[in-house]
């Protein structure tokens, strides 16, 4: 489009020059276009890498929890059996005091008695 008006017809010439044109910013954007794909190419490989490294991390931190937590159930239900036997324990000893308390309230009677016909 040497030297003629906008509304002139475009010569075979013309349109040559202006593939070869388009043909070079083509392949400067090709280029460019390469280069930050494989920027971002790389990005992504190193962003599965950092995931994958995250992703063991978190799954190792999630067993040693489990454990951790198993541990102290066990520890719970192990208190909980002995608070229950500590229960059991009581009742058992409450039940015998207040027999004893019966039979020492019998012994005082019967004493009393004796003390009264002796006295």
């Amino acid at each position: 489009m040497n030297n003629q008006t906008d509304s002139s017809p475009a010569t075979k010439r013309d349109l040559k020059i202006l593939k070869d044109e388009l043909s070079v910013r083509i392949d400067s954007v090709e280029k460019k276009l390469g280069v930050r794909i494989e920027k971002l190419e790389s990005g992504v490989e190193t962003l599965a890498i950092q995931v994958a490294k995250h992703d063991a991390n978190f799954s190792a931190l999630r067993s040693e929890l489990n454990e951790k937590f198993d541990m102290i159930l066990q520890w719970f239900d192990t208190v909980s059996a002995q608070f229950s036997n500590y229960k059991t324990e009581k009742a058992a000893a409450e039940h015998t005091f207040l027999r004893h308390e019966k039979r020492l309230d019998e012994h005082d009677a019967r004493l009393s008695k004796l003390e009264v016909k002796t006295g």
